[in-house]
């Protein structure tokens, strides 16, 4: 019996699922920014929603924000749930990440809700989102709670276990 992180895995499309050593890192092109993902031995994988020149809602049209998105979707197997970790990676502060992230999170609990639905599947499922800022540009403390669902991680690196608790 596959878990349910290998059943959420095999039903993405797989051109958006980032494999290889490019899964330990998050990545932002236009910022040449990047986080290493530090997992502590949870087990994850990553979907990319901020892939450069390709349309990733074609359902939308151009109407303003309705194609906003978050640049991944992070998914980890905790103890007792499966986490779905929303993150945008953003020079400017987390206050200007929020918006994407909710977007983001509306769309992951339509997501997480159909695979559940299709695959008759009932997991826990835990939702977070993060804005992964330099250390110098935090609005809040290194790792706060940001409207009692998103966190601010400050710095180079994402600790899984610091975010799955």
């Amino acid at each position: 019996m596959t878990d349910f992180l290998g059943i959420i895995q095999e039903a993405l499309n797989p051109k958006w699922v980032v494999t290889g050593i490019d899964r330990m890192k998050l990545k932002e092109d236009a910022e040449n920014q990047v986080i290493t993902i530090r997992s502590g031995g949870i087990k994850y994988f990553l979907f990319e929603l901020d892939k450069k020149g390709v349309e990733v809602f074609p359902f939308f049209s151009n109407r303003k924000n309705l194609k906003r998105r978050a640049d991944y979707l992070l998914f980890a197997q905790g103890k007792n749930a499966v986490f779905v970790l929303v993150i945008e990676l953003k020079s400017g502060g987390e206050k200007k990440a929020e918006y994407q992230i909710r977007s983001t999170l509306h769309f992951s609990k339509y997501l997480m809700d159909r695979i559940q639905y299709v695959e008759q599947v009932n997991a826990k499922l835990e939702f977070r989102g993060i804005a992964c800022v330099p250390v110098l540009k935090t609005e809040s403390s290194a790792v706060a709670n940001y409207k009692a669902e998103m966190a601010t991680n400050g710095g180079s690196e994402l600790y899984l276990k610091r975010f799955l608790i």
